[in-house]
């Protein structure tokens, strides 16, 4: 019986503790945050999530974040590498104001795209991690005529009156690859 409690005891907190420590490779944060009137009601929710779930767990020392409001036309409203404080990232975010008549993703993730192919061809110890945060789906339908497999690379939370697309739009030709790489092993 001991044996199984110390078990437990490993597989709960042992990953906590890798946790703690840390990851040892950096991050480029490209994130892409609904700006539009749709986001008004959620807007509270959404910045306490950022602020909790991206800036505060996620972010490390050394890691690069560029903001994006998408508005009317898509703008950066922080772009910077956290040094220390995370402070400034929040309060560059904490001025969004759900007040453009639509959200214009198309521009956003066309340069987060491109910046996030940047960082995979010019660095192995750095990951391009790249999250959409939208109050509406209707803002999403020319970028995803635009760009048909970016739904199939992604992952969606939800949340109550907004939801989270994490995305990954160059990543299709590395899965490949390494389909075609694996396969080539078992011959």
């Amino acid at each position: 019986m001991k044996k199984f409690y110390f078990l437990v005891l490993i597989i709960c907190i042992f990953p906590q503790l890798i946790m703690a420590e840390g990851r040892n490779v950096g991050l480029d944060m490209f994130l892409i945050i609904d700006d539009s009137a749709a986001l008004r009601e959620a807007r509270s929710s959404v910045l306490a999530w950022v602020n909790d779930h991206v800036i505060d767990r996620i972010l490390m020392e050394g890691d690069n974040i560029t903001v994006w409001a998408a508005r009317d036309r898509a703008e950066i409203i922080y772009s910077g590498t956290i040094s220390g404080q995370k402070e400034p990232v929040k309060s560059g975010i904490s001025n969004l104001g759900a007040s453009g008549s639509r959200a214009d993703f198309t521009e956003a993730l066309r340069d987060a795209s491109g910046r996030a192919s940047q960082v995979s061809r010019t660095s192995a110890e750095r990951l391009a991690y790249t999250m959409l945060i939208t109050a509406s789906a209707t803002g999403l339908e020319p970028v995803l005529t635009s760009a048909p497999g970016l739904i199939r690379w992604s992952r969606s939370l939800r949340y109550e009156g907004w939801q989270v697309l994490i995305i990954n739009p160059g990543i299709e030709p590395r899965v490949r690859e390494a389909a075609q790489a694996y396969m080539n092993s078992r011959r």
